[in-house]
């Protein structure tokens, strides 16, 4: 009895398992976009960054800009999926926390950001 038991648990996990590999063609070209996105997300996080931690700040033109971008990247991720039918929590979460951490720096450094010169 408990080999039957043991048959149809693995039966089950295969059969969750095929269903996997049968997501659409564009769920599995959303998920490699959602890859890019994620990549430039990490290096434009790190990017800013460096600009950030060199300027004390909002200090070149662009900076606020360049953050701003690197957001929408991972904004883009969650949409192409949405697009293609796709709800994912794990990628959803991460947007949320990416948004709270970008959203909450950038509101701290538009305070810092040096008032501009006019010509």
């Amino acid at each position: 009895m408990a080999a039957a038991a043991t048959s149809k648990h693995l039966e089950f996990a295969l059969a969750i398992l095929q269903s996997a590999k049968k997501r659409s063609p564009q769920a599995i070209e959303a998920y490699a976009l959602c890859k890019t996105y994620w990549d430039e997300v990490a290096s434009g996080l790190e990017g800013n960054l460096k600009v950030i931690k060199k300027d004390k700040g909002y200090a070149s033109d662009t900076s606020d800009y360049d953050l701003k971008v690197t957001l929408d990247n991972a904004t883009s991720c969650v949409t192409g999926l949405a697009n293609a039918q796709v709800q994912d929590l794990e990628i959803a979460k991460g947007l949320n926390n990416t948004q709270m951490a970008v959203g909450a720096a950038d509101t701290i450094l538009e305070g810092l950001k040096p008032p501009r010169k006019l010509n």
